[in-house]
């Protein structure tokens, strides 16, 4: 599916993900990528169906740090970077210390709070 949304078949990565996300429905992976592939599908927007994805994936595992970086990165591309901030700081503090991955968030928040900083208030 991600061949397809690159590619520009947005409808068509969407309905992959939609069909995976049915036939195993306690993929939290999926379910991740549902609500990542419904915000590129619905125009770059966390739509409700984004959202709605986005929170099984959380219900289903509420320590993973996945579901909250890859909804606060939904967030940060629909230019909501605030609301963004909420989700990734969330992923930093569930991410074990010595993950691999754990400074590339870390560094992405710290990019985040610059820019956050730079924005008119209001």
């Amino acid at each position: 599916s991600d061949a397809l949304m690159r590619s520009g078949s947005r409808d068509s990565g969407t309905r992959i993900v939609l069909m995976g996300a049915n036939a195993y429905p306690r993929s939290l992976t999926l379910w991740t990528g549902l609500g990542t592939a419904l915000a590129q599908h619905d125009g770059g927007v966390v739509s409700p169906a984004a959202k709605l994805a986005f929170d099984q994936a959380t219900r289903m595992a509420p320590e993973h740090p996945a579901p909250p970086f890859f909804q606060g990165l939904a967030y940060v591309q629909s230019g909501d970077f605030r609301k963004g901030r909420v989700y990734w700081a969330r992923a930093l503090a569930l991410t074990p210390e010595k993950a691999s991955y754990r400074a590339g968030i870390a560094l992405r928040l710290v990019a985040l709070d610059a820019m956050i900083a730079r924005m008119p208030a209001g």
